[in-house]
This record gives structure tokens, C-alpha cells and sequence, in this order.
């Protein structure tokens, strides 16, 4: 099958990490034998005007970016303050990209488009005009938070999902609050959850025993709620000598969470390693014993896969995704923001940590979130698009 994959957002010059995920699983597609193509407009914040010139501002040629042909243009947001505006400019340039992928690249069977702000926006009147099936995958945090849409976002996500055959969220929650905001898609909507690479435990130093290490994983945002967990621990060592805690990524309250610290006393119980790399992150999983995931959303969750796949148990928040994920085999799961719920759960994987199965938390995370059934579960929605047609064009606005 020939699949174009849209992303709205793709490792670019400027961001080379934004978006690396999509890379990973159109990779997927490609080593099951299907024909896939990426087309990427990227739309910069006008704070990185001043890197305009490590722009490619030339005619996008199809390079083989991470093996895949790939159609990438970069811009900068010269209308920050004008979202109409904005979006005209960035829709100018994507439905140039495709029709230049178009015509080099032969038509696609199916089109994939993550995320209908901006990408599938911007291509709902394109790829119906060609009466080109496609699907829109969503995972912003914004649909389970409530009054996050403007009315003009509501009037672009209604165009994008008007002319798609499929809207997959990334987990249940994320696909009611879609059904609950845009009802007119009911019988359109579908949960595919993100998969989790096979991660090869030989050779990685098991957890100590003479300690018990939580880790976190994350960018160090307000809603991520790291400040939550320092609360917790220091709840937890203070019961415990054995408690130890890492937070790994970095981010723009780390001052702040540094100053916390030190006023919890907890200098030399808990080590911020900053950013690491995959391999490292994996490296560093595979000696700790717990991860702790306190944020107050998630579409999904996939550091919990992560974690999951290195046989470690979890406790997350009930914050949207991990429900899908967490079961009472691999983890806990709290209410957001209850610091002594966070801290009982904390407490009590410590204390009882000896009933959790490693090699059968790393087998929950093989047979429920594997690479096999996420390209199978995907394959599904393409056979049906490609065998119902392109759908109804979007209603003109």
C-alpha cells in the first residue's frame, strides 16, 4: 500500500527532537512492505528568527530521511498574533509540499495526518478535492483539558475531521473527549495505542539492592506535577533510609524544582541527570526499581511503556491515557494532584515491590502495546478507508 504519512509537527533543522516518534513508526509501515512518503511543513516560533538563516529555504527535494523519502519545509511564524492569518501562510506551504509529493511520489493509496491543527486543516480541502482517503490521528493534551479550544481551532478541527474517513485517538479518553466536542463524528472514531519497541535487557546492570530507586521521566513543565512527586518522596524517605529518586529531562521550572530540593532537605536522595538519550534513558530505566508518572494529563504515556518494557511497575495519575495502560499486575494508578494518595502509593510499591513480576510486566508491555499489533490495528483502519472511498468533502467556511 502507498501511504503518505502528514505530520503537524517532525524533526526539523531547529527542533530535531520534536516529533521523532512519528519517524520511529512510519519505520514501521516501511519494514512491513508498504510504500510510505513523508510530507512535513514545519512551522517555527518567531523566537528562532534568529536561526532563519539554517532554514532550507530551496525547492524541498525528496531526501531519505531516516531511509524514508521525505518532503520537508521549515518556516517561521511571522503572524505569532494572528492565528487566521498564520495558518493560511502554513497551509500555502503544505498543500505545495503535497502537491509537489504528488506529483514526484504518484498518488497515495491513504493518507495519514497526525493531528487536524494544523496539518489536517490545512489538507482537508486538498485530498478531498483528489478523492484521496484519509485518517487523522489525534493525541494533543488540549482535548482533555476543558475550554482549551478557541473558536477558530474548533471551526479547523471540525473541517479536518469533516472529510476524513477515521479519527484515531491514541487512547479512549482522548477518543471520548473527541466524541463529546465534535458528536457529528460518531461511528468515525477509533483507539490505536502507541507501541513499544522489544528493549534487549542483557548486559544492563540490575536495580541495587541496598537502595530503592524511583525514577521519573520528563520535561519539566507545570503540568507534568514533578513538584507533586518531591512532596511525596520526601513523604517516602522520611520512613524510609533506602528511598531514592531521579528525575531525568530537564525544562524550564528546573530552577524551581532545584530550590524545592533543598527546602525538602532531600540534597544527595534526589539526582536530576537532565536530558539523556534514548539508549541512555533505557540504560538508566533498567536500574531502578519504580517510575512515577504524576502529571496532571496524558493523551497516552508512553515513557509507562517504556518503563513497563524493562519490567519495572509503574504509578501514574488517572489522567487520561494511563488508564489504558496500568494495570493492577504492573502498577498503581492515583488521583491527580492527591498528595497523599501519591505518596500511600509510593510507599507502598516500596514496601511491596517483591510482588511485582519483572519478565511479566516486560510480557504485558510485549503482547498489549507491540510494534506487530499497532501496525496491524493501522492496517485495519487503511484497508477500510481505501475500500469505503475518500468520504464527503468538508462543508465550505
Amino acid at each position: 500500500m502507498k501511504i503518505f504519512i502528514v505530520p503537524s509537527w517532525y524533526p526539523s533543522r531547529l527542533t530535531p527532537a520534536s516529533g521523532a516518534f512519528f519517524a520511529e513508526w512510519a519505520g514501521i509501515f516501511a519494514a512491513a512492505g508498504h510504500e510510505v512518503t513523508i510530507v512535513a511543513n514545519i512551522l517555527h516560533s518567531l523566537k528562532k528568527l534568529f536561526n532563519y538563516s539554517k532554514l532550507a529555504l530551496s525547492r524541498p527535494a525528496a531526501s531519505p530521511a531516516g531511509g524514508l523519502p521525505t518532503y520537508r519545509r521549515e518556516r517561521i511564524n511571522l503572524y505569532p498574533l494572528q492565528p487566521e492569518r498564520s495558518f493560511r501562510a502554513y497551509q500555502r506551504n503544505l498543500v505545495q509540499l503535497f502537491r509537489q509529493a504528488l506529483e514526484e511520489r504518484g498518488r497515495p493509496d491513504v493518507v495519514r495526518i497526525q493531528s487536524s491543527l494544523w496539518a489536517g486543516a490545512a489538507l482537508a480541502g486538498e485530498l478531498t478535492g483528489h478523492s484521496i482517503p484519509y485518517v487523522v490521528g489525534e493525541s494533543l493534551k488540549e482535548f482533555l483539558l476543558p475550554g482549551a479550544w478557541t473558536p477558530f481551532q474548533r471551526r479547523m478541527i471540525a473541517l479536518s475531521y469533516s472529510g476524513a474517513g477515521k479519527i484515531v485517538a491514541s487512547s479512549r479518553a482522548v477518543e471520548q473527549a473527541i466524541l463529546k466536542s465534535f458528536g457529528e463524528v460518531a461511528g468515525k472514531t477509533a483507539t490505536i495505542h502507541n507501541p513499544v519497541k522489544e528493549i534487549a535487557l542483557a548486559g544492563m546492570s540490575p536495580p541495587p539492592a541496598e537502595r530503592f530507586e524511583f525514577v521519573a521521566v520528563a520535561y519539566f513543565r507545570p503540568e507534568k506535577r514533578l513538584d507533586l512527586l518531591l512532596d511525596a518522596f520526601a513523604g517516602v524517605a522520611a520512613q524510609s533510609d533506602r528511598a531514592r529518586l531521579t528525575l531525568i529531562g530537564d525544562g524550564p521550572l528546573r530552577g524551581r524544582l532545584e530550590r524545592q530540593i533543598r527546602r525538602l532537605s532531600l540534597t544527595g536522595k534526589v539526582k536530576l541527570s537532565g536530558y539523556l538519550s534514548r539508549p541512555a534513558v533505557t540504560a538508566r530505566l533498567g536500574r531502578c526499581h519504580c517510575l512515577v508518572l504524576p502529571s496532571e494529563v496524558e493523551t497516552f504515556g508512553v515513557v509507562l511503556l517504556e518503563a513497563m518494557a524493562c519490567g519495572l511497575p509503574v504509578i501514574s495519575t488517572r489522567c487520561g491515557g494511563p488508564e489504558d495502560i496500568v494495570t493492577p499486575d504492573t502498577g498503581l494508578l492515583v488521583p491527580p494532584g492527591d498528595l497523599a494518595a501519591l505518596t500511600a502509593a509510593m510507599q507502598a510499591l516500596l514496601e511491596g515491590y517483591r510482588r511485582y513480576d519483572r519478565e511479566a510486566i516486560r510480557q504485558s508491555a510485549r503482547d498489549r502495546f507491540s510494534p506487530q499489533r499497532y501496525l496491524a490495528d493501522w492496517e485495519a483502519v487503511f484497508a477500510e478507508l481505501v475500500a469505503g472511498g475518500s468520504g464527503k468533502p468538508p462543508p465550505q467556511k
